[in-house]
């Protein structure tokens, strides 16, 4: 078992993780480097989290204690049987990765346009029935890719990313 006290710095984070473990009733391996998409485990760099990675854990809901990660810069959220993101994504402000698909999400909560600092933005989800407007807002994206077969278009204001140097992607095909 792994002694999080010793790894990281901050309190709140080291309680954070212990909470997340316990409802999860898992423990989460150390990746020495950033987590990639496909992957379960936590990344720490400076002694805080910086990279959380739930790919294939069935969680259906997100701890709460997820929120306290103030460090993150990425997450991974692919096949875990997720029905939602709920609106406390957007309080990462530090999110420069998000990783979302194979779940049952249906929408993706406006509350995405406070991610400021998002760099690549992956929603690839078959049950994915609208695509937020205010995704059209983040203009730090360089790679977007949504993916649903319930979605026939994408906002303008998305496209538009475009013309800021996004490279878009929709249903696997560039924009």
């Amino acid at each position: 078992m792994i002694d999080w006290e010793k790894i990281l710095n901050i309190d709140t984070e080291v309680e954070a993780l212990n909470s997340i473990e316990e409802f999860l009733n898992i423990q989460f391996p150390l990746f020495t480097r950033q987590i990639k998409w496909n992957e379960f485990g936590v990344y720490v760099q400076n002694k805080t989290i910086h990279g959380i990675g739930f790919y294939s854990q069935k969680i259906r809901t997100i701890p709460a204690d997820l929120w306290e990660l103030k460090f993150l810069e990425v997450l991974n959220l692919v096949n875990t049987g997720l029905v939602e993101i709920p609106e406390e994504i957007g309080s990462i402000s530090s999110l420069q990765e998000l990783y979302i698909g194979g779940n049952k999400i249906q929408s993706c909560p406006q509350s995405i346009e406070r991610l400021k600092n998002l760099i690549y933005f992956y929603l690839l989800e078959d049950n994915l029935l609208t695509v937020p407007e205010e995704i059209g807002h983040l203009v730090t994206l360089k790679e977007l890719s949504i993916s649903s077969q319930k979605i026939d278009m994408i906002p303008k204001s998305i496209i538009q990313l475009k013309n800021k140097g996004c490279r878009i992607y929709f249903n696997q095909k560039e924009i």
